[in-house]
């Protein structure tokens, strides 16, 4: 029960270090602008915030990697099969955030046309 009670908590973990990533990124980041900028500006390879800001986007990624795994695990017993396949959709998009976004970062802060 307890291990339930700790991996519960890194959701919520995971969602403060995002916004550490945002708010530390943004502090590095001359210039940075919000509204027409995308946040993973923040982590760009010519970014001056990389360093500070990948930290932070690392952590976010494993902390909510294990808690959606953890939800699926540790609730499948008591839920619905749509519920379950939600929970599954959620684990996978995790996954596939976290690894992506760090195999393929975006290459230079500000532009989108490359892969």
């Amino acid at each position: 029960m307890k291990v339930k009670k700790v991996v519960s908590l890194f959701g919520v973990i995971g969602t403060l270090f995002y916004f550490f990533h945002v708010i530390f990124g943004s502090l590095f980041y001359e210039g940075y602008n919000p509204l027409s900028q995308a946040i993973s500006d923040l982590t760009a390879t010519s970014s001056p915030s990389r360093n500070i800001a990948f930290v932070f986007s690392l952590l976010y990624g494993i902390f909510t990697v294990i808690f959606a795994i953890s939800f699926y695990i540790f609730s499948k017993k008591y839920m619905t099969k749509i519920i379950i396949l939600g929970s599954l959709v959620f684990c996978c998009m995790n996954i596939i955030s976290v690894a992506g976004y760090n195999i393929f970062p975006l290459s230079e802060a500000g532009f989108a046309g490359t892969l």
